[in-house]
């Protein structure tokens, strides 16, 4: 015969249950929608760095390799994104690393890099300081704010523990 108090603990466990599937539940669908985000804005990134002008006119010639390397990290950090359960973390981990050092290359010292000032828009010596100073700030926190956007993939890959290592 069972008693009051067994029902009540089977209920507690029970809703224990749905708490923690719900939970887990969030999780999945955070994790899935940061890593669609993930993608699309590499994506973009990818299709406006292929539809760039001839690549002749634009970079230095020994920036070219770097550029095709750019964007092949780019296509290996989608693919890491993509098969984020199927792969090992170190392979994240090598696809995040390779795709900020070549970010920043293009972004702070590539010709053209799109973090550096090349023109300015006032003649006065002060107004142009602090055009080039809030410019210098601006860049400065978008590298830091998409880097850490970069960073969060093999985080994330840590924390919810997907493919373990084959030893």
């Amino acid at each position: 015969m069972r008693t009051g108090f067994h029902t009540s603990a089977n209920a507690t466990t029970h809703e224990l249950r749905n708490a923690v599937s719900s939970v887990a539940m969030i999780k999945t669908i955070a994790l899935s929608v940061y890593r669609g985000l993930y993608c699309a804005f590499l994506g973009v990134v990818l299709v406006g760095l292929l539809l760039r002008q001839p690549i002749g006119e634009s970079l230095r010639p020994f920036e070219h390799p770097l550029f095709y390397a750019f964007i092949g990290s780019i296509a290996f950090a989608i693919f890491s994104a993509m098969a984020f359960r199927r792969i090992p973390e170190r392979l994240i981990w090598c696809a995040t690393l390779l795709l900020s050092a070549l970010f920043v290359w293009y972004g702070w010292f590539s010709q053209g890099a799109p973090f550096v000032l090349h023109e300015l828009h006032t003649f006065d010596l002060s107004e142009s300081a602090k055009e080039i100073r809030s410019f210098r700030n601006g860049s400065l926190v978008g590298t830091a704010t998409l880097l850490g956007f970069f960073v969060c993939l093999p985080v994330f890959h840590h924390l919810v523990g997907g493919r373990k290592p084959h030893l």
